[in-house]
């Protein structure tokens, strides 16, 4: 007679324990950056006048993050985890400056 199979979720407790706080800390340097890039942005009246003062600047930093994410969003399941874990940390980053 054979053996019953016997399923657990102690294998996706664990791995959920550890994969977690991983996002948590990426999301929370992304804030972070942002954060440090708004405020350079915002005590900088050259830089607040470059922005604001040219609405194909403006308008242009908008479209780009979109572009990005988009293509993020259309590469993200082409690539190996690897790959994609590189390529995604650039592209957040990258969206953080643009933000």
């Amino acid at each position: 007679m054979e053996q019953p199979i016997i399923i657990t979720a102690e294998p996706t407790v664990k791995g959920r324990s550890s994969f977690l706080p991983r996002v948590y800390n990426w999301m929370t340097a992304g804030l972070a950056l942002t954060a440090v890039v708004a405020l350079f942005t915002a005590s900088n009246p050259a830089l607040q006048k470059v922005v604001f003062g040219n609405s194909i600047v403006f308008y242009g930093l908008i479209i780009g993050e979109l572009g990005l994410v988009i293509t993020l969003s259309a590469a993200v399941r082409r690539l190996s985890a690897a790959t994609a874990t590189v390529e995604i940390a650039s592209a957040l980053i990258a969206t953080s400056f643009l933000n």
